[in-house]
């Protein structure tokens, strides 16, 4: 079992990147003991937070993360001075804020990955440096080890792989956050139905706004509605799920037919 003992520390407002592990690793980023998330948006569940002990104090762990090439070139710039077009915990941590997202590609804008605009991005860089603080393990076994580290210290904003049933409705929420850029906000906002090449609606149950499920939208489990603020299930993502299930079913039932036949 992995000690904490194995992690070392980085702090970003001190320390440059080159002192981090040029190779696979599993990293923890926690807040500073004087900083807290930063929850600017109106979401019902405030998460509960564990924590990692590192020389006899304690930092409350908010994302946990395994870099399969390098920690240094790669994942550490994503996160931290890169863009929420690549990085999960810049876009959770950006929506908290209450910034808008934005399509990140011009050219492809309908295909669902998002970021922010230029200033709320650098704002965000900022704010990282301030609050977060990064422990890293360079290591060969990072896929199992983050396993381990999420199921140990149930991070708010791992919203992948994260089967916990404390803070299950805040992931809900913040999930829901990350689904909406301006324009889906817009055009729910003022009920307008925008057709696109993939268009299909449900309802809010609370409100009864029809709610438009585009490209983006459509693999997310659960969508906010922008107009009352409340968290639906993607009825549309639970059919497909369950088509798909189906399929897979329908497949193996079919395979083991034609064994059947062959072995007569």
């Amino acid at each position: 079992m992995i000690s904490q003992d194995d992690f070392s520390l980085f702090d970003p407002q001190k320390m440059g990147a080159s002192v981090l592990p040029d190779k696979p690793s599993n990293y923890i980023i926690v807040l500073r003991n004087t900083s807290s998330l930063p929850i600017k948006v109106q979401i019902s569940t405030t998460p509960i937070l564990t924590s990692f002990d590192y020389k006899e104090e304690k930092y409350n762990v908010v994302y946990v993360g395994k870099s399969s090439k390098s920690l240094r070139i790669r994942d550490y710039n994503q996160h931290f001075t890169g863009t929420a077009g690549y990085s999960t915990i810049r876009k959770s941590l950006g929506c908290l804020l209450g910034f808008k997202l934005i399509p990140r590609d011009i050219n492809s804008p309908q295909n669902g990955k998002t970021k922010f605009n230029e200033t709320d991005e650098s704002v965000l860089t900022e704010w990282m440096k301030d609050n977060l603080l990064l422990f890293h393990y360079a290591n060969n076994d990072y896929a199992d080890i983050e396993k381990e580290l999420i199921r140990i210290y149930n991070p708010p904003l791992n919203l992948q792989g994260n089967f916990n049933k404390i803070n299950l409705n805040f992931r809900k929420e913040l999930s829901a956050l990350r689904s909406c850029t301006s324009t889906k906000q817009n055009s729910m906002s003022d009920n307008l139905l925008t057709s696109n090449a993939y268009s299909q609606y449900i309802q809010c149950s609370n409100c009864g706004i029809n709610l438009t499920i585009d490209e983006g939208l459509k693999n997310e489990e659960y969508i906010k509605c922008l107009s009352c603020g409340c968290i639906v299930q993607n009825t549309i993502y639970m059919q497909n799920k369950n088509l798909k299930s189906a399929s897979n079913l329908n497949g193996n039932l079919n395979c083991s037919k034609e064994l059947e036949h062959y072995a007569s």
